[in-house]
């Protein structure tokens, strides 16, 4: 455990006290599921208060709009891809190939870049912001603490592994294919349906934002 403080503090470059360190790891892991929710209301919440100075008809518009979709689908085909590796084995087998070749957490790196993609598709930098800071103070003690887990399980083997595979910058030149695999179709469609709401969740953001423009929703901040 002490380790993996350690591993905390260096990762997200904070000087917390170590109960402090010790909360965030435990609600992080404990509560994931039930942050996430927590946390995707609040981000609907402030987009929906709060706008921005440029218009719909502007670059400035279609740059974040373009760009925030692109890495939702990226986020969400990735997570698809993922899944393909892992889901059904993820204790029981070491997973080193697909996605997992070129970087350790592929799920957690297709998920922060659709989380991205929402607050740049949202046209809001506040949402923006916080969707980055919240990342790294609930979801990297998890990324860490599951590689612990993976160590003990899988040892000398997760190891060399972790040597040659980057955490979450992915090495493309990793990339090698693999051929055929064996995909367990029950829990990669449950994976697929989890990754799917991301679709479901960008047109309410769609909706949301024309209801806040017809002015049924009032506007409390305007962020330049």
């Amino acid at each position: 455990m002490t380790s993996l403080k350690k591993l905390v503090a260096e990762t997200i470059g904070a000087r917390l006290p170590e109960k402090s360190k010790e909360a965030v790891i435990s609600i992080a892991e404990r509560h994931r599921l039930i942050t996430s929710k927590v946390l995707t209301v609040l981000m609907l919440i402030i987009v929906s208060i709060t706008s921005h100075s440029w218009s719909r008809d502007s670059l400035v518009h279609l740059a974040f709009e373009i760009s925030g979709y692109v890495l939702i689908t990226i986020c969400v085909f990735g997570r698809v891809w993922a899944s393909m590796y892992i889901a059904g084995r993820k204790d029981e087998v070491l997973t080193t190939e697909g996605p997992y070749e070129m970087v350790r957490n592929p799920l957690y790196l297709f998920s922060f870049l659709g989380a991205v993609g929402f607050g740049l598709a949202s046209e809001n930098l506040l949402a923006l912001g916080l969707i980055i800071i919240l990342f790294a103070v609930f979801y990297l003690p998890v990324i860490l603490s599951e590689e612990r887990r993976l160590h003990e399980l899988f040892g000398r083997e997760y190891q060399e592994y972790k040597n040659r595979t980057p955490r979450l910058f992915p090495k493309l030149s990793r990339l090698r294919g693999s051929g055929c695999i064996g995909v367990q179709i029950t829990p990669f469609l449950q994976s697929l349906r989890r990754s799917m709401w991301i679709m479901w969740f960008i047109m309410f953001l769609q909706i949301l934002e024309r209801v806040r423009d017809m002015g049924l929703i009032p506007v409390v901040l305007t962020i330049p």
